[in-house]
């Protein structure tokens, strides 16, 4: 009953959130942005710290195995609002194969893959009020914000934002970590997906942790 619940919940965010932001269903035809659920984005993780766990010599039983800890982990760390550019993975996982204790994964590399993309040019943000560096950015570059809240973010800002992305061929990705229980939150998620779908990014709901527990 409980999965049933927030499997419901999950899916009322995501109504409310698309009810919110028009031409949504377009935007998801022409792949040009999309909303992505924490379950979809946490398998894709994993998949993505398996596939390198194996390039960089471990077995695929050992990679699986380390691919969901891992994830599982990094994606507690997100929630907290902090990563670190560069995650060694041991640290992230007990790992008694001294052979592979020089294993490490960027940050931004991991996140951009598992919403779908790659680049070599990633900025990632941890506070909303980084996004006044998008002017900064290199041509074609993904922009990855970690949010909880919108700030202050008024509408003039919002459309700086927007506009200043798309002309420079860059795209905005959120990972909100922010309540959706909370109407005021929700209502800043919203914000801050309709930048991420303008801009043809991906905005991915991590509110519910345990939608991720069994990848």
């Amino acid at each position: 009953m409980t999965a049933r619940i927030l499997n419901v919940s999950a899916l009322l965010m995501m109504m409310v959130l698309t009810s919110a932001i028009p031409g949504y269903a377009m935007n998801l035809q022409s792949n040009s942005g999309r909303l992505m659920r924490g379950t979809e984005f946490c398998a894709r993780l994993a998949k993505t710290v398996s596939v390198a766990a194996q390039h960089s010599g471990s077995s695929r039983s050992e990679a699986e195995r380390l691919s969901r800890k891992f994830a599982q982990n990094f994606i507690e760390t997100m929630n907290t609002g902090r990563v670190e550019p560069y995650l060694s993975r041991n640290v992230q996982v007990e790992d008694t194969n001294q052979d592979k204790i020089s294993t490490w994964f960027s940050a931004s590399d991991l996140i951009l893959n598992a919403v779908g993309f790659k680049s070599e040019r990633v900025m990632l943000l941890e506070t909303v009020n980084d996004l006044r560096f998008v002017p900064h950015i290199m041509p074609k570059s993904h922009v990855v914000l970690m949010a909880d809240h919108a700030g202050d973010l008024n509408k003039s800002r919002q459309e700086m934002i927007v506009s200043t992305v798309t002309a420079l061929g860059g795209r905005v990705h959120v990972i909100w970590h922010g309540s959706r229980q909370d109407g005021e939150k929700l209502a800043q998620a919203k914000i801050l997906a309709r930048i991420s779908l303008a801009t043809g990014g991906v905005f991915v709901d991590l509110s519910d942790m345990a939608s991720c527990r069994s990848h």
